[in-house]
């Protein structure tokens, strides 16, 4: 077993990991409010938001992947070269969702995974070697870390206005519901609980698939950027652990 395969295996497993930490990372975050409202015993929670984890990677696309993995441009790159670098990204957001995870702070894996990758990039390559989506933005399009910025100021204020306004309407339409209703609201924690899930599944199971790809891609296994089935059970799994 030669080195660059060596540490080709060393840093999938890695990547394992990372997805297993994100999912004991997020679950809770996940459940907390279903359990809170005592519309469900947690494990109910723990299996509902499992099962729909592990069915979103394989029915919600790619697309995630294939953002993820064009932040950093290793291809061409020696095998050693480009695995050094993507397992120094990892192994950063791994100690990330630890220290988190230890300390109780709710925050993104997936930004962490991001920050590593352009961190490890920059140091070894050079700013050249980052897609930051500047000139892709003049043109109206959306891209590279600049597409995970807007995305980091959006995302909260979109949650925001989003439960404010919601919250404002459930008022009016339930204010008159008897005891009786509260069914309605039971069932209404089930479906919401699964499609947090899902889509959870659906988003960061494929930060793990596109590190994959780039790996696979660097140690010439692939021609093309590609995501074999394989790497999508193995990180809907570990995820799904989690």
């Amino acid at each position: 077993m030669d080195g660059a395969f060596l540490l080709l295996v060393i840093t999938i497993a890695v990547v394992v990991l990372f997805d297993f930490t994100n999912g004991f990372h997020d679950a809770a975050d996940m459940i907390a409010t279903c359990i809170a409202a005592r519309a469900m015993k947690p494990g109910m929670a723990i299996l509902l938001v499992t099962s729909f984890t592990f069915l979103g990677p394989f029915v919600g696309g790619l697309a995630v992947a294939d953002t993820v993995g064009q932040f950093v441009r290793i291809g061409g790159r020696p095998s050693i070269f480009a695995e050094s670098i993507v397992l120094a990204a990892i192994l950063a957001a791994v100690c990330y969702n630890l220290l988190t995870w230890k300390f109780g702070l709710p925050t993104s894996s997936s930004n962490s995974l991001v920050g590593g990758l352009v961190g490890s990039g920059l140091y070894a390559m050079g700013s050249g070697s980052v897609n930051w989506g500047f000139n892709a933005l003049l043109h109206g399009e959306l891209t590279g870390v600049v597409k995970i910025i807007i995305g980091l100021f959006i995302s909260p204020l979109a949650g925001f206005i989003g439960g404010f306004l919601l919250m404002g309407l459930f008022m009016r339409l339930f204010r008159r519901l008897s005891y009786k209703s509260r069914k309605l609201f039971v069932f209404s924690q089930y479906l919401t609980t699964a499609w947090l899930g899902f889509t959870h599944g659906t988003n960061d199971a494929q930060k793990g698939m596109a590190i994959i790809g780039m790996l696979l891609l660097s140690a010439g296994h692939y021609r093309v950027y590609t995501i074999p089935d394989w790497a999508i059970l193995l990180c809907a799994t570990s995820i799904t652990l989690g």
